[in-house]
């Protein structure tokens, strides 16, 4: 099993400190939340590129990011909302790698041959997590839906197209993340359906 490189560390650190330093630069009066904002943008590009690149998600990223967004939802006063999002997005995580793991176990017994690396990793369901503490409840139900669906898309997309086979994994920290930013545009959409 490959690990995780050292140097995406290094690639990481540089990438955060031009993002706050450009953020900086370009407004000097800029406010905290804003600050903060685009440092956790720069920091969910960096971790669904690494994803992308090498099927990982490092945990000092997520860390990272989960304190960054408890941070924004505290200056947004709306803390009770992320933490139950972020308990939302870890339990329906959990739930989708423990299909994964159940998806590997029956791959091995009726086709004895296992894919390349997990369908839905323990990382992807920590990032599920923090995808919630970054949406809020219930907004957090769009969020992964809005993931898991364009994943699918995408992975029936490249099968059709013959780029992947049934034994190859899509990176799904770049779906995951792209639907917890859209969802958090169509905010009041969810808050009308849920509540």
């Amino acid at each position: 099993m490959r690990r995780f490189l050292p140097k995406s560390l290094l690639y990481a650190a540089l990438i955060l400190i031009l993002v706050v330093v450009l953020q900086l630069r370009c407004n000097e009066d800029s406010s905290p939340t804003g600050l903060l904002e685009i440092t956790l943008l720069g920091l969910f590009v960096l971790i669904a590129g690494i994803d992308i690149e090498h099927r990982r998600i490092a945990p000092l990223s997520l860390a990272l990011a989960a304190i960054l967004t408890l941070a924004l939802a505290a200056q947004s006063d709306a803390l009770g909302t992320a933490l139950t999002g972020g308990i939302a997005g870890t339990l329906a995580g959990s739930v989708l790698y423990a299909g994964g793991r159940l998806y590997l176990r029956l791959a091995l017994r009726f086709r004895r041959e296992l894919p390349e690396i997990d369908p839905f990793g323990a990382a992807d369901a920590l990032l599920a997590g923090v995808c919630g503490l970054y949406t809020g409840w219930p907004t957090v139900v769009l969020a992964l839906f809005l993931g898991v669906l364009s994943a699918g898309a995408a992975a029936v997309a490249l099968l059709l197209a013959g780029r992947v086979t049934l034994r190859s994994a899509l990176p799904l920290a770049p779906f995951l993340l792209a639907g917890a930013l859209l969802a958090s545009e169509l905010g009041m959409f969810p808050a009308r359906l849920f509540g």
